[in-house]
């Protein structure tokens, strides 16, 4: 520890002046000491730092924190637009399966079953969301959006052929079902 001269506080060993005082720990023919040239050339030594109890503390501004805790109402926000996520999810694998077979009823409902499951995983595990109330409602306003659009174009496109028109729509709504339910927990 080096000790003050002026005011007998022990510093750091590492200090060049005083904590509490400002005084210079080592003589000044040092050549630890910082210096600085002026424009003619000299040295010129710089002035110790002001004692800390000179300081006017000022509140650290800590970033802004961007994950949204959980609260009622965003946990049933998220609920329902998983739930239609997964609903829109499981149709679309029955439709590409074949709207009137059994299979595709069986798959409908183990599908529906198996979103349940990962419902309950995400609602004990998943404690912040990324997404703010506002962001989360446009996106899914728009995905609707931009899924009925695409839809509706598969239709159109596509009126001649049966099998066709099921690829497509079912490929439409599983895509649009995983992004729903994807941003409803994100």
């Amino acid at each position: 520890m080096n000790r003050c001269t002026n005011c007998n506080y022990e510093n750091v060993p590492t200090s060049t002046f005083c904590e509490r005082c400002g005084t210079p720990l080592v003589p000044t023919s040092s050549p630890l000491e910082p210096t600085y040239r002026a424009s003619d050339g000299t040295l010129i030594p710089i002035p110790p730092p002001p004692p800390l109890s000179s300081y006017q503390h000022s509140p650290v501004a800590l970033p802004q924190d961007t994950s949204h805790k959980r609260t009622v109402g965003r946990t049933i926000l998220s609920l329902f637009f998983y739930l239609w996520g997964v609903l829109c999810l499981s149709f679309g694998l029955a439709i590409l399966l074949n709207p009137s077979s059994t299979i595709a009823v069986l798959v409908f409902f183990v599908s529906c079953i198996v979103g349940l499951v990962i419902l309950i995983l995400l609602l004990l595990f998943r404690k912040y969301l990324y997404l703010g109330t506002r962001r989360r409602l446009l996106l899914e306003i728009g995905l609707t959006l931009i899924g009925f659009l695409f839809l509706i174009f598969f239709v159109s496109v596509l009126a001649s052929s049966s099998s066709a028109q099921n690829i497509a729509g079912g490929s439409v709504f599983v895509i649009y079902g995983l992004a729903a339910a994807f941003i409803a927990f994100w």
